[in-house]
């Protein structure tokens, strides 16, 4: 390993790796800490971060879903999700199954770098063809599919929920397929109630 050097005659010492300039581990002056970026955080700085969220806030009702196919490419998302609920119930991530095209209202995708216009991969069909960059809201006629994660909220203390989208969350984050479909469906428990579904994913191609 080269020693440390000032880079551009800054303050900020520089572990330079081999040869190449761009991979350098950058430390604290004072404190001598190494500057790092999480992997995640360099997908938001990257742009290709995206999150969105449904929500029947001021219109309750027992059920709210958020369904979406993944374009058949060579990215894949890597996804948490988060539920906010008013009261019991519990909220499903379901693989493979259809719904009534036309149906549901789209709700487009944003992405967490404002300064990117970089769009997503995820698609939705409220309007009869597969548009890109977002997904629908509330779709009808579900059948099928494979429910690959479920979580319960079992009190009735508001507001209850659980949540992903923290670097602390992403060990439970799940790697979605190229073209196939998808729907985060929330039921309650306990009636009608205020829910909110929030989806965010860094959309990555694999090197595997």
């Amino acid at each position: 390993m080269t020693q440390p050097r000032k880079q551009g005659g800054s303050a900020i010492p520089v572990w330079l790796i081999g040869d190449v300039d761009n991979a350098t581990i950058r430390f604290d002056e004072v404190t001598g800490v190494p500057i790092t970026m999480s992997y995640e955080h360099h997908e938001i700085h990257d742009g290709s971060t995206f999150r969105v969220q449904v929500n029947n806030q001021g219109a309750s009702a027992a059920t709210l879903n958020m369904a979406f196919r993944v374009k058949d490419q060579s990215k894949a998302p890597h996804m948490v999700f988060t539920l906010i609920a008013t009261s019991t119930g519990y909220i499903e991530l379901i693989e493979g199954a259809t719904w009534d095209s036309e149906s549901g209202t789209r709700v487009v995708m944003k992405n967490s770098n404002r300064n990117s216009a970089k769009t997503s991969i995820l698609e939705e069909d409220s309007l009869g063809a597969w548009n890109a960059n977002g997904v629908a809201k509330d779709v009808t006629n579900i059948t099928g599919g494979t429910v690959i994660s479920r979580k319960d909220i079992f009190s009735a203390t508001a507001p209850q929920g659980f949540g992903g989208g923290g670097v602390a969350e992403r060990p439970s984050e799940i790697v979605l397929k190229p073209g196939e479909t998808y729907i985060l469906r929330f039921t309650s428990t306990d009636g009608d109630q205020e829910a909110q579904i929030r989806y965010e994913a860094y959309e990555h191609t694999s090197r595997a």
